[in-house]
């Protein structure tokens, strides 16, 4: 629905959660219908998953030309995270094709480029435009341009080039977008409890176990387990909407993370009680109290 600039200071219904702007033509940027699903499926999805959440801006790069390659070269310049779709042509794939070709040492925290990337990302760039006639020689000039441009924000901006396959079956369009939500999030010191929190609430959320394991439970973040016993409501929260949700991977982390066999066990106990007094028939209550005492 077309928004207006004064409408939402006039909204006389229940004013929405979001806005979402796209810039480009449906027939040029969205050129068949797997695309057009993934996007609205995605984007929609992460939308109703994160109204609480102060989103900053993400650049998704569909397609596109030469204007969307140097507008998306410009979000780097300013350390906003780019989205790239592979398998949705010209400028796009232009992008995805370079970071393909880079290896991306994080212990040294840096881009590494192959011998050849230059010359072969000169020729990858001629798509960008739509041809590959010979005549169109100052065309060519300025694909060398893009290579060169592409390779300076590799080397400068890699970690915040992310790219998406649309024929990826195991990691869908709105987890993309999740991804570089936790990575921002996780930007910060960790002995941060609402940091942590954060990561833990969205794990929940969007049933992330995987990110839950890479960011909290995980033997090089064994230092944030007393802290964490600390403040129980962080692991009592997850561990009850995992348990209400069926989300069994969690419930196993949070079990498997807590290594004190007594703090274990007051941890359980405590939490199971409180779950099912307030959850449960009058009937089962007296049960679980009286195994709980």
């Amino acid at each position: 629905m077309p928004v207006q600039k004064d409408t939402y200071e006039t909204w006389e219904e229940e004013k929405p959660v979001a806005f979402l702007s796209i810039v480009g033509g449906t027939n040029q940027y969205l050129p068949n219908e797997t695309i057009k699903n993934q996007l609205k499926n995605g984007l929609q999805e992460i939308m109703e998953t994160t109204n609480h959440l102060k989103i900053p801006i993400i650049m998704i790069i569909i397609g596109g030309d030469e204007n969307s390659f140097v507008t998306a070269m410009t979000y780097l310049k300013m350390n906003y995270p780019v989205l790239v779709l592979e398998g949705s042509g010209r400028a796009a794939d232009f992008i995805c094709k370079g970071y393909r070709l880079s290896t991306f040492r994080t212990s040294e925290d840096k881009c590494v480029l192959c011998d050849t990337f230059i010359s072969e990302m000169t020729e990858a760039a001629k798509y960008i435009y739509g041809f590959n006639q010979e005549e169109r020689m100052s065309e060519k000039v300025n694909c060398d341009k893009l290579a060169n441009k592409l390779k300076h924000a590799l080397e400068t901006r890699w970690k915040s080039i992310h790219v998406h396959s649309i024929n990826d079956t195991t990691h869908s369009f709105d987890k993309a977008i999740q991804d570089i939500l936790f990575q921002l999030l996780c930007k910060e010191n960790k002995q941060d409890y609402e940091i942590i929190e954060n990561i833990l609430k969205y794990a929940d959320l969007w049933d992330r176990p995987d990110i839950a394991e890479k960011e909290v439970f995980n033997l090089e973040n064994s230092n944030l387990l007393l802290m964490i016993q600390g403040n129980k409501d962080i692991l009592s929260t997850l561990f009850t909407n995992a348990l209400l949700d069926k989300k069994e991977e969690i419930v196993k982390q949070v079990l498997d993370y807590i290594q004190d066999r007594e703090f274990f066990t007051v941890f359980l106990q405590q939490n199971l009680e409180k779950l099912y007094v307030s959850k449960v028939s009058p009937d089962l209550r007296v049960v679980i109290l009286a195994w709980s005492a």
